[in-house]
């Protein structure tokens, strides 16, 4: 894109941001196409002081549901970081857990987190809860893999399989070990496509419920707004979206009811 493209990009956004903000006050839905628009718009409900006005209407925007082609109800996952520092000005509670989830949720080094913020003068404002998720997020991978150890020791010894079980239990836990160490060995770390795929396809009927169920756990969607998700699949092959952000978590009082922000 060359500078006069650049240029009447940006004029159109501005334009668009503008139009939004009106809406706003006139309890029209808001056309939210890209994070550009939202972050436009944002600066522009700063200027004039009316974030309450637009964070309002950004309610009533996100309850329209999920409608395909709504940017706002799919937010590519890679998308967080850009979104972030506006949800939080606007204190939208629903798109701030997305974005901080959408942060937390690849299975990568940490230190991504930190790095994908865009708004590097709200890095550190930001950065730690996004942080707290994934620490959470290992902690559940932790368990379920603790929980592959110690079934494929039990397993082998429960009395209510037949011998053919037995046998399927072993072969099943011994090609799952083994996957799990040509990873680690390979510093390849699974992703979520990879717990999915235990899901799917590694464990049969026979006595492994309670993996299965822990396995469902950690694959669990609870985005607030994107419910069809599913993490291990599609844009979200390599995002954990099974952690929960608590209102006390937020970075503002959610119990504040005042127009003074």
């Amino acid at each position: 894109m060359d500078k006069v493209e650049t240029g009447e990009f940006h004029k159109a956004i501005e334009a668009k941001a503008f139009m939004n903000m009106l809406r706003a006050f006139y309890q029209q839905p808001l056309e939210i196409d890209g994070y550009d628009d939202l972050n436009y718009m944002t600066d522009d409900a700063k200027f004039y002081g009316c974030l309450p006005i637009v964070s309002y209407a950004l309610n009533a925007t996100l309850s329209r549901g999920d409608e395909e082609g709504r940017y706002l109800n799919d937010i590519p996952p890679h998308h967080g970081p850009n979104l972030i520092a506006s949800a939080a000005s606007l204190r939208n509670a629903s798109l701030f857990k997305e974005c901080v989830v959408l942060c937390a949720g690849p299975w990568k080094d940490p230190e991504f987190c930190e790095e994908s913020f865009r708004h590097e003068h709200d890095r550190e404002k930001y950065f730690m809860l996004p942080y707290e998720l994934y620490k959470r997020i290992s902690e559940s991978i932790a368990s379920v893999h603790w929980d592959f150890i110690t079934c494929s020791t039990r397993g082998d010894e429960d009395d209510n399989k037949t011998r053919d079980e037995k046998a399927a239990w072993r072969h099943t836990m011994e090609v799952t070990a083994e996957k799990l160490k040509s990873r680690t060995e390979n510093h390849d770390i699974p992703r979520a496509e990879y717990y999915r795929s235990l899901l799917d396809e590694e464990f049969g009927p026979f006595g492994c419920e309670y993996i299965r169920e822990e396995l469902k756990d950690l694959l669990e969607n609870r985005l607030p707004i994107n419910r069809r998700a599913e993490a291990g699949k599609a844009d979200f092959k390599e995002h954990f979206i099974s952690v929960q952000v608590y209102d006390h978590e937020l970075p503002w009082d959610v119990n504040d009811t005042s127009m003074d922000w």
